[in-house]
């Protein structure tokens, strides 16, 4: 299949806007879009050196950076496979027992590098009704601070539908106050 066409089903499959900068396109370029090919398109697995890599992976590959999941295939195995950070549904579950955004494990400087960030799939998994979740409102903090550094209006509303939203479920000054300020941008 040509290059450019699995090139293109891999930025669709991460839900990839930008546009693929071949400009500098090195040999490890193509290793890295072989092996997302294999792990995200044709749902391979993926075989590794070691069997100690961090589940959360940040991978560059020209100009584009994306966030995925590298999940191994058993315990203790060098064979993984790959999702796309957005398209897996998980929580964090701490000792107490106690909820958490999958995005708890991501901090805002990567968040702003990345190019797959997906911010429907951020917003339910703070605000899923199916499992209560802790730090909404460090969450919604995290997004404005976001929203702050990219300048953009759509994730400022989504700031906004967030707000509305934990105004929902808590009535609180502190739920009131944040609201009020965002409305206020």
């Amino acid at each position: 299949m040509d290059a450019h066409i699995r090139l293109k089903k891999i930025l669709d499959k991460l839900k990839i806007s930008k546009e693929l900068d071949f400009t500098n396109w090195s040999q490890n370029d193509y290793r890295v879009s072989e092996t997302l090919y294999k792990g995200i398109i044709n749902k391979e697995l993926i075989k590794l050196d070691r069997t100690d890599y961090n589940t959360i992976q940040f991978i560059k590959f020209a100009n584009i950076q994306v966030l995925l999941f590298l999940i191994p295939e058993n315990i203790g195995t060098t064979d993984y496979r790959l999702y796309n950070f957005s398209d897996y549904d998980m929580i964090l579950i701490d000792e107490n027992k106690q909820n958490f955004s999958k995005y708890e494990a991501v901090d805002i400087e990567h968040l702003l590098l990345i190019d797959n960030f997906d911010i429907s799939d951020y917003l339910s998994s703070y605000l899923s009704n199916k499992i209560p979740i802790e730090n909404k409102d460090l969450g919604l903090l995290k997004l404005i601070n976001f929203s702050d550094n990219q300048c953009d209006q759509n994730v400022l509303q989504s700031c906004l539908e967030f707000a509305q939203k934990l105004l929902e479920m808590d009535n609180s000054e502190y739920n009131k106050l944040n609201l009020l300020q965002i409305k206020n941008v």
